[in-house]
Parts: structure tokens; C-alpha cells; sequence
């Protein structure tokens, strides 16, 4: 992990929170076969596994 530039900021926190959810959405597709996975993604489902919130 990087070394923060400003670890003290208010926005720190969120900019992890960003960047977890970010990681989580890149890996949950660089590995799709456009081929062989040609479906209808749940949202309600999608939004459960990466663990995100709506507002």
C-alpha cells in the first residue's frame, strides 16, 4: 500500500472506502469472458457483493 499524502485529511477515510470498492468492481471483471458470460447481472445481487450502499 501507498503512503498517504495527506493521512490526516477528513476525506482519508472515504477515499479508502472509494478505492476498496474500486478494487473490488476491477476484479470482479477482468476476468469475464464477454464470449461466455453474455447474462443479465442482478443488480440487487451485485450491489450485495461488493458491498456497497445506496443512498
Amino acid at each position: 500500500m501507498e503512503k498517504a499524502e495527506y493521512p490526516g485529511s477528513p476525506w482519508a477515510g472515504d477515499a479508502r472506502e472509494k478505492i476498496t470498492v474500486l478494487k473490488k468492481l476491477y476484479h470482479s471483471y477482468e476476468n469475464i469472458d464477454p464470449e461466455e458470460n453474455n447474462h443479465i447481472i442482478d443488480s440487487r445481487r451485485f450491489v450485495q457483493e461488493m458491498g456497497l450502499k445506496l443512498l
